[in-house]
């Protein structure tokens, strides 16, 4: 193994510009995979499909991102997967269809035929993620329901435990999937007594709220702003202003003005950088104002 200094330039994340010219070894990997029969590649190489978790207040365009991977050629066709029919928004898409799904049996279907070397869809879309786990919950509630002494319209602990695991279960299988994978979910808003918030986040129940990013590779808070004329939105894929987001190819900035899937894939797979919002307070405010004042979906 030999390794020099180079001073070649290297795709950096936002805050950590300033770190030194990096320093490349060479290793011989095909001799070790043989060697000790193990499958190991260059990082560059790992990066396959793109796993993106977006969420944001309704209304605000999640689906439409979401199902605009369908005109991104290496991306389509899409399989787009529901707990009820909202699929208005994004009839005139190509390349869509759609699954509504109304048990557990129905979503690991889904898994095994996309495992499948003959399936044809590219992308996996789950729209939302906080309906599928109130579905899960509803199956869980009837099937406990039947045993003496539970009431099955009241979750119990075991019911949330339960409930919650099977969940995980379920995104690690759709992210090890050999597609893209989109997640959609409308966000939550953490305040204080004063109602001034401490953190927004994507709404899950309990810890699942902060540990759900961790599938993802992008995580996105999607806003609204400009006017009633001409509505603008935006994708934060940075960590400030106390908000859930994350961006692992560290190619996308931090606020994506007017995004689609096109444009995320184009960053992180070909280098583009997307043109960047410049997002005011009074933009952010009134985003979480107008989540506040609507009735927050509450899981069973």
């Amino acid at each position: 193994m030999s390794s020099q200094p180079t001073q070649t330039a290297q795709e950096k994340l936002p805050g950590f510009e300033n770190l030194p010219a990096r320093v490349i070894h060479t290793i011989d990997l095909a001799a070790l995979n043989e060697k000790y029969r193990l499958r190991m590649v260059p990082v560059a190489e790992s990066i396959d499909f793109l796993r993106c978790l977006f969420y944001g207040r309704q209304g605000v365009g999640k689906t439409y991102l979401a199902a605009s991977s369908g005109q991104v050629p290496e991306m389509a066709p899409i399989l787009l997967l529901q707990t009820d029919k909202g699929t208005m928004s994004i009839a005139s898409f190509p390349n869509v269809s759609v699954q509504t799904i109304t048990n557990v049996a129905e979503l690991r279907r889904i898994v095994t035929m996309v495992k499948d070397p003959t399936n044809p869809f590219k992308t996996v879309v789950v729209d939302d993620l906080l309906e599928f786990y109130n579905m899960l919950m509803v199956g869980r509630l009837k099937e406990e329901g039947m045993k003496p002494g539970h009431d099955p319209n009241v979750p119990q602990m075991q019911d949330w435990l339960n409930v919650t695991f099977l969940t995980r279960a379920l995104l690690r299988a759709f992210k090890d999937l050999p597609v893209n994978l989109i997640v959609t979910t409308t966000a939550q808003f953490a305040t204080d007594e004063q109602l001034q918030v401490i953190n927004r986040l994507p709404a899950m129940p309990g810890k699942m709220a902060w540990e759900v990013g961790k599938w993802f590779d992008v995580v996105g808070y999607l806003t609204t702003g400009g006017s009633q004329q001409k509505i603008t939105r935006t994708l934060q894929v940075q960590p400030y202003r106390n908000t859930e987001a994350k961006d692992r190819t560290g190619k996308l900035g931090a606020n994506i003005a007017e995004p689609t899937m096109q444009i995320i894939y184009d960053a992180a797979f070909r280098g583009r950088p997307p043109v960047q919002a410049q997002v005011d307070e009074e933009t952010i405010r009134a985003n979480v104002d107008a989540a506040l004042s609507t009735e927050p979906k509450e899981s069973l």
